[in-house]
């Protein structure tokens, strides 16, 4: 257990210190990470003495979790602008291509 929580901890710092580059990427493989070592927290039996030995280093690992989520909903929010800017490019694009493709020609002919 020391050694799952040493890593989850190294782990959350690493991504804190590189926040300000963090791509979408990133930040998903920190949260599928965290997301397995908690699974492997979760497994353990806690004592009530290993409850009052981690409590301190888990509030300091939670405490970074604003931090974190601040930087998701950042790239969350310019995602969904491009995402806008796209579909907004898209219904531009269809008001002057056609919906339809002409399948036959017709012509007048003289009489």
């Amino acid at each position: 257990m020391d050694k799952v929580i040493q890593d989850l901890e190294e782990l959350t710092l690493r991504i804190v210190d590189d926040l300000t580059n963090a791509s979408y990427e990133h930040l998903a493989d920190f949260v599928e990470q965290r997301g397995a070592m908690i699974a492997k927290l979760r497994e353990h039996q806690v004592s009530e003495n290993d409850k009052t030995k981690y409590k301190e280093k888990i509030r300091r690992i939670l405490a970074y979790d604003a931090l974190i989520l601040e930087k998701m909903t950042a790239l969350k929010t310019e995602a969904k602008e491009k995402l806008g800017k796209i579909n907004a490019g898209r219904k531009r694009m269809r008001v002057y291509n056609p919906a339809y493709t002409p399948d036959a020609l017709f012509f007048d002919q003289k009489q």
